[in-house]
């Protein structure tokens, strides 16, 4: 299956990229899709996860949908979604 992954802000510059495709097995979780990720960009593991969970500071959607709103990181994918990985956000 074929999904397009974007990044945001800060994890652009850790990628060098604003988006990209990424082929994923059938029955893909949002997990096995932020380890392919991962695979691809090992320096963004310190900014997406915290001891091995998610950090509760990043933010995916799927499709305009919030994973926490769904299943978590047990969110299942669909060939051709849309996958949106936000940093942080810091201001004042």
């Amino acid at each position: 299956m074929n999904v397009k992954i974007k990044y945001f802000a800060n994890f652009r510059e850790i990628t060098g990229k604003s988006e990209e495709q990424m082929e994923i097995q059938k029955n893909s979780t949002i997990k096995n899709v932020l380890d392919k990720v991962i695979e691809e960009h090992p320096d963004l593991e310190q900014e997406i996860f915290e001891d091995n969970e998610l950090s509760d500071y990043v933010n995916i959607l799927v499709d305009r949908r919030n994973i926490l709103d769904r299943n978590g990181l047990d969110t299942k994918i669909s060939s051709n979604d849309t996958i949106a990985i936000f940093p942080p956000i810091s201001g004042g």
